[in-house]
This record gives C-alpha cells, sequence and structure tokens, in this order.
C-alpha cells in the first residue's frame, strides 16, 4: 500500500513539473533588468531556471565545505582508532602471557598498550596484574591507585588495594580499603566474603555472623551462600568448643548443617565435640549422618575407628548395614573392602577389589589390595606389585564434601590471623546484644 501512495505522489510531481515546464515553454514571457547602465534582457523562465540552478549549486557548495570542515577529524579519529586497535592487540597478547605465567613478557606487552591507550582501565588493571606477578608490589598498587581515582573503575582499584595490604600484613589498610569498597558494591560476593574471613581471621565472630544476612542479598550462588554459612557456623562451633562450650557449640554447628547438608568438616568438628564429652554414641550418629548426606573417605574412617583395634563381625555388619544404599557404587564398595580388610577378611576384601582392577582402576584400589596381600604375608612380592601400579594409577575421585574447599578458604587467612594476633589481643564483647545468634559465648 504505501509503494502504490509513494508511486502515486512521484508521478503527480513528475507530473506538475511537465505541467508547469509546459506552460514555461508556451509563454515564456520577457524582462527587462538594468542595472549600473547595464540592460539585460531574459525570460521569467530562463530566470527561474538560473534562480533552481544557483539554490542548487549554492546546497552543494555547502555539503562540500561541511564535508572539508570534517577531514581534520575523521583523520584524527582514524589514528586514534588505529593506535587502539594495536593497543587491544598489545593487550590480548599481554593476557595470554600472563595466562602462560610469562609476567615478563606479559609486562613488556601491558607497557607499550599503556603508551598507546594510557587512559584505558583495564590496561591499568593488567599492568598491576603483571606488576604483583612479578614480585612488584610497589607498582601493582600504584596502578591499583590510580583506578581508584575513576568512578567506574574505583572498586576494582579497592579490591586490588585490599590483596596487596594483605600480602604485605597491612591489617588495618586491608580493613580500610574493605569498607570502602563495601560501600561501593554491598551486594558484591568478593567483598561479602572477605569481610567474614577478616572477622573470623580477627576472632571477631559477632561480625562475621552478622555479615551472614547479607549473603541473601549477595550476588553469588545459593551453593557459594551454603559454603559461606557454613564456614562461618563452623569458626562459632569452634570458638564455643574452645571456650568450653560443647553444647551451644553443637548448637551452632547444626545451624551450618542446615545451611550446607553435605559439608563434611561440620560433622568431623562435631564428632570431636561428642568424643570430648564422651558421647560416643551421639558420635555414631554424627558420623553416620554426614556420611548419608556425603559418603567421605574421613566421615568412614573417623566411624570406623570406633570399632577398633580389634575389628570384627560387629563392625562387618554394622560397615555393611551403612553402605547398603551405596554398595553398588565404588564408594561402597571401597569401604566395605577397608572394613573387610582391618577385619582380617582378606578372601573377602580381594573379592570386592580385584574386578575394580580391571573396570574402574585407581590409587585407592591398588592401595587397599597392597594393605590386603601385606596382611597375608608381610612384605610380599605382591603388596609390593600393587603398589608399584598405585604409582602410576589415576587418583580416586571421591565425593567432595567442601574439604579442600574449607581447607583453602581458611588457609587464606591463617598467617594474617598470626599476624593480627601479634598486634593486638582482641577481646570478645562484654555481652552481645539480646538479638545476637551467638548468645552462648563466655562473658567478661
Amino acid at each position: 500500500m504505501m509503494t502504490l501512495l509513494r508511486a502515486l505522489i512521484f508521478f503527480s510531481l513528475l507530473l506538475g513539473i511537465g505541467l508547469v515546464v509546459d506552460m514555461g515553454a508556451q509563454e515564456p514571457g520577457s524582462m527587462t533588468l538594468r542595472w549600473y547602465g547595464y540592460e539585460i534582457q531574459t525570460t521569467a523562465v530562463f530566470l527561474a531556471l538560473m534562480a533552481v540552478v544557483t539554490v542548487v549549486f549554492a546546497y552543494f557548495f555547502a555539503r562540500l565545505m561541511a564535508w572539508l570542515d570534517t577531514v581534520p577529524a575523521r583523520l584524527w579519529q582514524g589514528r586514534e582508532r588505529k593506535r587502539q586497535d594495536q593497543g587491544f592487540h598489545y593487550l590480548l597478547e599481554g593476557m595470554d602471557a600472563i595466562a602462560a605465567g610469562d609476567a615478563k613478557q606479559a609486562r613488556k606487552l601491558v607497557d607499550k598498550a599503556a603508551r598507546l591507550m594510557p587512559n584505558q582501565p583495564v590496561v591499568h588493571v593488567l599492568q598491576a596484574e603483571a606488576a604483583r606477578r612479578e614480585g612488584d608490589h610497589a607498582t601493582a598498587i600504584s596502578h591499583y591507585e590510580h583506578l581508584t581515582k575513576s568512578s567506574p573503575s574505583s572498586f576494582l582499584g579497592l579490591k586490588g588495594l585490599v590483596e596487596e595490604a594483605l600480602h604485605q600484613n597491612d591489617i588495618a589498610l586491608a580493613q580500610k580499603m574493605l569498607t570502602q569498597a563495601m560501600a561501593l558494591r554491598p551486594r558484591s560476593a568478593w567483598a561479602i566474603e572477605r569481610t567474614i574471613q577478616f572477622a573470623i581471621a580477627q576472632g571477631d565472630i559477632y561480625k562475621a555472623l552478622d555479615t551472614l544476612p547479607r549473603l541473601k542479598r549477595a550476588e553469588m550462588t545459593p551453593e557459594k551462600q551454603a559454603f559461606l554459612a557454613a564456614c562461618t557456623r563452623h569458626a562459632q562451633a569452634q570458638e564455643l568448643f574452645n571456650n568450653t562450650q560443647p553444647e551451644q557449640a553443637l548448637a551452632a554447628l547444626n545451624k551450618g548443617i542446615k545451611a550446607c547438608p553435605n559439608f563434611v568438616p561440620l560433622y568431623l568438628l562435631g564428632a570431636d565435640i561428642l568424643v570430648a564429652q564422651g558421647a560416643e554414641g551421639r558420635v555414631v550418629r554424627m558420623l553416620v549422618d554426614g556420611w548419608q548426606q556425603c559418603p567421605h573417605h574421613s566421615l568412614f574412617s573417623r566411624w570406623l575407628a570406633h570399632y577398633g583395634p580389634d575389628y570384627g563381625k560387629e563392625a562387618v555388619a554394622q560397615a555393611q548395614k551403612l553402605v547398603r544404599p551405596l554398595r553398588d557404587e565404588m564408594v561402597g564398595k571401597l569401604a566395605l573392602a577397608e572394613v573387610h580388610t582391618r577385619a582380617r577378611n582378606f578372601k573377602e576384601a580381594r573379592d570386592i577389589l580385584a574386578p575394580l582392577t580391571e573396570t574402574e582402576p585407581n590409587k585407592r584400589i591398588f592401595t587397599l589390595l597392597a594393605q590386603v596381600e601385606e596382611g597375608v604375608e608381610p612384605n610380599s612380592k605382591a603388596a609390593h606389585t600393587w603398589l608399584k601400579m598405585a604409582l602410576d594409577a589415576p587418583d580416586y575421585i571421591e565425593p567432595d564434601g567442601h574439604i579442600e574447599a574449607f581447607r583453602q578458604w581458611t588457609g587464606r587467612f591463617e598467617d594474617m590471623a598470626k599476624f593480627a594476633a601479634l598486634q593486638k589481643a582482641e577481646a570478645l564483647p562484654s555481652a552481645p546484644p539480646a538479638d545476637r545468634d551467638v548468645k552462648f559465648l563466655p562473658q567478661g
């Protein structure tokens, strides 16, 4: 429809122009112009045509001048675009060098990019990273400080300054920078996690617990939220246990288990607390609950230790009952093989392990077979053969249980905690407010 309408308008205009031209041809008219003694005689049509030509010429002349006026800017923009393209090329090469671990080459490439793009925040980020990996922390700090001066990159700069302050054990500066970062991005997963870690490392369990409600609004996955909540409850339970309040510690520990049911370190700590109380039955129940949530070898070993050192029929029967839901899985078969080995039922253990060497060989299987052969005949050739095979076998990947992640999470700030303890021994508050979650901590 629109196409037909446009065609109608075009042909109507064409017809109108044709009629005007025809009228001008039939009645050209005449005009006389006297100017400074000159007399010019012409037709009205010619004068109108010249007027149209003049207008058209003036229009195109103006367009030409406007285009010429933009030529310098276009040339400058082209030069800048070329510099940026070259700069980003150096940046990509620098990132590749950083990924490869070549800090010296990375720094050289990023410096080239900085000369081409001095105002790009990403250049300062990579310069700081390259300097940090080379051990030049002073230069890294200067680049992070430069980032804090720009609003879009200030959080990134503060984050780098926090990590550098931690590297230098400057806890006061790290906390100051972290507070500023938290004010800029209150929902930042990194800022919330670091706040909790700082509080735990310095023994301020109240601050760590007060930070927990922020997790629900943080930019992190539910799994990460559960992990951080469990880490915090673990620290709370450990603090209460150290202050001889085992039941309160277990209460805090159960809150952590509720937040993250497969967090193995909580069950292991719970077992330690119950052992200290002499509650053997509760210890077994705690370890069984943990195994049912995450069948990790550390839980099974602790559970099995309660039937030692003489492992008899009861240990085997209880183990078979415990692993029954997993008896067809690798973790269940390995658990049964271990209990049979400890009970000196070597034939049963060998019958479980031998088929696994063909279908799913790993270090754990060969190590258990070596223990079986060692039990049958000490220093036997078969035991040495299995141990030799274990050296080249793939690792056994068991359920995670957050053990390694928790070890890394706590180990990151152990040195910082020691340094803080040397600087200042912080006392616990005399009495927490009534709405505090840790109302069981000692007073005074």
